[in-house]
């Protein structure tokens, strides 16, 4: 299906940031994001990590999954009903590529190098592990959730597997887990795991 460069570009215009950066983050790279929960916290950690850029420009509030804003799943709804994004997963739709091209001609760095690093961050964890790296991250977030004590009871599985899966090195999963450094390596030992420090 063709899509009218004219159309597309009049849609840009009429977008605020904040829906920019979520049509950008939905397809950043071509790799689709699983969730609406990863799409939060990829908008949340950026927002965390970009403060002088992204302040002000979504509010979260703790939530049954950590970090929530319902503007971020209102845009989404606003996305589908306007057929952007399709409806049965979080992927653009030619007319919603055709509007990302131009977001992506005029995002720049550090917060696309941020959007997309955090986004291929999350891509092959499991939500429980991304919580996990969430909650013990940025522990103000915990409030509200219904899912803390799960990941709180499976925090050293789920960090020994971020080091598995080169998420994170040793040291911050010592970190995370407010373990001593080489009582953090000889769990890893135990589980076999190759790690950076």
């Amino acid at each position: 299906m063709s899509v009218d460069n004219d159309m597309c570009s009049r849609i840009f215009d009429n977008l605020e940031v904040q829906e920019r950066l979520i049509l950008y983050v939905i397809g950043a790279d071509n790799i689709p994001i699983k969730s609406l929960v990863n799409l939060q916290k990829v908008i949340f950690i950026s927002s965390r990590c970009l403060p002088d850029i992204l302040d002000g420009s979504f509010f979260f509030e703790t939530h049954k999954k950590g970090p929530y804003s319902k503007d971020i799943d209102e845009t989404v709804m606003d996305f589908t009903s306007n057929g952007l994004v399709c409806s049965k997963n979080l992927l653009l739709t030619d007319k919603g590529k055709c509007v990302y091209d131009f977001i992506n001609e005029k995002i720049k760095d550090p917060l696309k190098s941020s959007l997309d690093y955090w986004k291929k961050f999350c891509y092959d964890l499991t939500e429980d592990e991304f919580l996990t790296f969430i909650y013990y991250s940025y522990p103000d977030t915990v409030e509200n959730s219904e899912v803390v004590d799960r990941i709180q009871k499976d925090a050293v599985k789920n960090t020994i597997s971020l080091v598995n899966k080169d998420k994170i090195t040793a040291g911050r999963g010592a970190e995370l887990l407010e373990m001593r450094y080489f009582d953090f390596e000889d769990l890893l030992r135990k589980h076999k795991v190759r790690w950076k420090s």
